[in-house]
């Protein structure tokens, strides 16, 4: 019989393992950077959607009564402080984001929607998509 000079592995070299961390490392150096822009958007719409919420409120409040003065703003929140300039006749909702928060330094900065429904943002344009 002959012995066979084939030697059997028995598991991974360092430079294999080496190998795996850094296409591991790069993967999530490029996958990071487009999960944290989403996370963002995400609590963008969130933020669109409580302006436009709190729109609804004050038309509601108008036709009550006539005015679109003494309605409150919202709790702030984790990601955006709520902010209404209101006088009898006109509105200007915005929702700024947080300093410190996963929001802060969001490309749109902060969104403001008023009473014709016009809706912005100070630092970009098309951060309201179609809501």
């Amino acid at each position: 019989m002959k012995k066979s000079n084939l030697k059997l592995s028995q598991g991974v070299t360092l430079i294999e393992l080496m190998i795996a961390v850094v296409i591991i490392s790069i993967l999530a150096s490029i996958a990071y950077p487009s999960y944290r822009q989403h996370i963002m958007q995400a609590h963008r719409v969130d933020a669109q959607a409580s302006l436009v919420s709190l729109s609804n409120l004050m038309e509601q409040q108008f036709t009550q009564s006539g005015s679109y003065a003494n309605v409150n703003a919202p709790a702030a929140s984790d990601y955006y402080l709520y902010i209404i300039n209101s006088t009898n006749t006109s509105y200007v909702l915005s929702a700024t984001p947080i300093p410190g928060s996963a929001q802060d330094g969001d490309t749109c900065g902060t969104l403001t929607l008023d009473n014709f429904g016009q809706k912005s943002a100070d630092l970009a344009t098309g951060c309201w998509g179609s809501l």
